[in-house]
């Protein structure tokens, strides 16, 4: 009985539940950039969420805005400021994304890759 139990915990920790997940990319223009302050419920600086126009599915990201639009959220000032500056161009980005990874109910931009076009997967 004990190997039993041991081979199943074995086999329970080998598995891991992102391994459901899909790590995606999408490619598109900024749509919308928000911040907001630490007072709000769960968001801490560098903490931002953005849009990509047009892009209404991303894997199992199901939060959209108003314009039905996935929102990704960004966790540092440098992806901050690439955004911004592709929404500034309006200029392509790549965001790279796991939809297991979640920022206050919205799937983390893992890489924003910025380019001219920016190269696919």
């Amino acid at each position: 009985m004990r190997k039993i139990f041991l081979t199943l915990a074995i086999c329970l920790l080998i598995v891991n539940s992102n391994a459901f997940g899909e790590v995606g990319h999408k490619i598109g223009t900024v749509e919308y950039v928000r911040t907001h302050d630490q007072t709000i419920a769960g968001w801490q600086s560098p903490n931002f969420w953005f849009t990509l126009n047009g892009i209404t599915s991303a894997g199992s990201c199901a939060r959209v805005n108003g314009n039905g639009t996935v929102m990704f959220v960004g966790d540092s000032k440098s992806a901050m400021a690439m955004v911004i500056a592709a929404y500034m161009t309006n200029k392509s980005i790549q965001v790279t994304y796991d939809d297991q990874i979640l920022v206050n109910g919205l799937c983390l931009a893992r890489f924003i890759t910025y380019g001219d076009p920016p190269p696919g997967f």
